[in-house]
């Protein structure tokens, strides 16, 4: 397996997460655009924002960080609920995302996944419409 094709599985093994928490994933252009089925299901966009490479002096890379940021976008009338709800998704991916389910599929007999980095999240409400950022970055062994 390829460093690309590790990456691609850390993003389909994230992918997996979000549906099997019910969350509906989707573009940057349809997100905001139907937002009446977000009140019981979030919908959510996975974006890789960045990543670094181990400085090794001269040699290959032993690890390669990639950050992620999961946005989720729900629909409450009462800033109350769009709290509460937001609290749930963030313990959510927290429980959620970890070496132990990045591990699986493509990537479960290399075992690359070694450490999930969670980050400050930002969250946003206005106008019914609240707005969650969940920052995290995965590390995993370089091939």
């Amino acid at each position: 397996m390829t460093n690309a094709a590790t990456a691609k599985s850390i993003i389909t093994n994230i992918e997996t997460i979000l549906t099997t928490l019910g969350w509906k994933l989707e573009d940057l252009s349809s997100l905001k655009s139907d937002l009446s089925s977000y009140t019981s299901n979030p919908g959510c966009m996975l974006l890789l924002t960045g990543g670094d490479f181990e400085e090794n002096y001269n040699e290959v890379p032993k690890y390669n960080t990639l950050d992620f940021t999961i946005v989720v976008v729900t629909r409450y009338s009462e800033p109350a609920a769009a709290r509460d709800k937001a609290i749930d998704c963030v313990y959510n991916l927290r429980e959620g995302i970890k070496p132990s389910t990045l591990n699986v599929g493509g990537l479960a007999t290399t075992k690359y996944v070694f450490n999930v980095d969670h980050k400050p999240f930002e969250n946003e409400f206005e106008d019914s419409i609240n707005v969650l950022r969940y920052n995290f970055s995965v590390m995993h062994r370089e091939i």
